[in-house]
């Protein structure tokens, strides 16, 4: 497996959470100063609820805890690859 630092760009931070598994406007640092943005990743092991129907009121949840998370962290994570 691979380790990368990543973060997210201030100005995406507010809509940087879909939901408690999603993270849009990934910024991963590759090395050598090569950035990548991905568009969305989905973290694994966690299946929150949808954002949708009737699962929402929960997702709003879910989606709340990931923020503070991700916010506590200075929005930046370490993804892991293979």
């Amino acid at each position: 497996p691979y380790f990368y630092s990543a973060y997210i760009k201030e100005e995406d931070r507010e809509k940087a959470v879909y939901d408690g598994d999603t993270i849009k406007n990934v910024n991963i640092k590759l090395g050598f100063g090569i950035e990548w943005q991905i568009p969305s990743i989905r973290l694994i092991g966690i299946n929150s609820p949808e954002m949708r129907g009737s699962d929402r009121p929960k997702g709003e949840i879910s989606r709340a805890f990931l923020e503070k998370i991700l916010s506590e962290a200075g929005w930046q994570f370490y993804v892991k690859s293979y």
